[in-house]
C-alpha cells in the first residue's frame, strides 16, 4: 500500500496537501495502538477530514499534490517532527498520535 499519493503538475507553481481525508489504519500499524479496533475506528472518523479529496479535486486537479492515503492517527504530516515544536505535542497529538481526543491513551 502506498501512504501517500504524490501527483505532479508542470502547470502551476502551486502545492495542494491534503492530510487528513483517510481513515486506513494499515495493519501493521495497528498492533502500536492500546485500544480495540471499533473505539480506533470510531476515532478515526472523528479526526477525520472526510472526502476532502473528493470536494476540491475540480480545484486542484490542475495543481501538484500530496494526499495522504493513511488516518494522520498514523502520522500527521502537518506536524513538527520535534515535539517540542508542536503546540498539539501537549496534548498528545503531536507527529504520532498518543491521546485521543477525549485524552484518553490510544
Amino acid at each position: 500500500m502506498a501512504y501517500f499519493k504524490i501527483c505532479d503538475s508542470d502547470k502551476y507553481p502551486v502545492i495542494c496537501n491534503i492530510p487528513h481525508s483517510s481513515t486506513i489504519i494499515p495493519e501493521q500499524f495497528q498492533k502500536d495502538f492500546l485500544i480495540d479496533g471499533d473505539v480506533l475506528q470510531k476515532e478515526t472518523l472523528e479526526l477525520a477530514d472526510l472526502y476532502t479529496e473528493e470536494l476540491f479535486e475540480p480545484l486542484i486537479k490542475n495543481f501538484s499534490r500530496i494526499v495522504s492515503k493513511i488516518s494522520h492517527l498514523v502520522v500527521d504530516t502537518e506536524r513538527f517532527d520535534n515535539d517540542n515544536l508542536e503546540t498539539m505535542s501537549k496534548v498528545g497529538m503531536g507527529a504520532l498520535y498518543e491521546k485521543s481526543t477525549k485524552g484518553k491513551l490510544i
